[in-house]
């Protein structure tokens, strides 16, 4: 017998913020877009973390731009939030992140594509992550990296997946710092 997580809170506090950000904006922002439970738990969770980095940091964030329900071009090329064409759309993304420049070449950052895998039921969430081979080389070919996490990810640990896409970042800046070239997604 599990121990039962209940993550109803941060549902009801993504509900609350989606409501004052709606209002705030006449609907803009592509954040209404965001249904599934786990897509709300990670969004509440990742916009947590960034108020924690400004206010720890100097007022900096790792994350420059958080787009959820991501739109992506032929070209690979992102599409603002309530600007999408569903007809030049190739792929829709959970997430799409992009961090800040690097600290020793601002010029350079990563673009991250947040993929939550599973069934979408909080009785029932999944453990295991899919890959999709086509989205899989459409990415790396305009290199955007690709973050898989389980529903029971998001689920148990959030603060842990929110880290590991921090990691991801300072992880490859210092790949980086090293190599002073083009980061090859290979490694």
């Amino acid at each position: 017998m599990g121990i039962e997580i209940n993550r109803e809170l941060e549902i009801q506090v993504f509900d609350q913020l989606m409501a004052d950000f709606i209002n705030d904006t006449k609907g803009e922002g592509g954040y209404s877009e965001i249904e599934s439970p786990f897509e709300k738990i990670f969004f509440v969770w990742l916009a947590m973390h960034e108020m924690r980095q400004k206010m720890n940091k100097n007022g900096t964030y790792t994350f420059f731009k958080i787009i959820p329900q991501c739109h992506l071009n032929d070209n690979g090329e992102i599409y603002e939030p309530n600007t999408w064409d569903i007809n030049n759309t190739k792929f829709v993304v959970d997430f799409f992140i992009e961090t800040i420049g690097f600290y020793y070449d601002p010029s350079k950052h990563l673009k991250i594509a947040v993929e939550i895998e599973g069934n979408g039921s909080i009785a029932n969430p999944s453990d295991t992550t899919e890959e999709n081979p086509e989205l899989d080389a459409f990415l790396k070919k305009h290199d955007i990296l690709i973050a898989r996490f389980s529903e029971a990810e998001i689920l148990n640990d959030p603060q842990n997946v929110i880290l590991e896409l921090e990691e991801l970042y300072w992880g490859l800046e210092n790949v980086y710092l090293k190599s002073k070239k083009k980061i090859n997604l290979d490694t």
